[in-house]
């Protein structure tokens, strides 16, 4: 599992809020998942950049657990 998790300031006001998503990502870690946090202000102003991380580091992610690309 590769997730991407975007994170905006409305949905972590709260500390509790913040700590959830921590917890939230080492589960996931647990079971040989991956979380990428993405801020919203770099949706915002490059997108573009973001993309083509995200998506070499789903390369790279693929690549570790064995997972042929088409």
């Amino acid at each position: 599992g590769f997730y991407i998790e975007v994170d905006h300031p409305t949905w972590h006001s709260f500390v509790s809020d913040s700590e959830y998503d921590k917890w939230r990502d080492r589960e996931v870690r647990l079971v040989g998942g991956e979380v990428e946090r993405v801020p919203t202000s770099q949706i915002e102003s490059s997108m573009s950049t973001l993309v083509m991380d995200l998506v070499l580091r789903y390369q790279q992610r693929s690549a570790k657990v064995g997972v042929q690309m088409r």
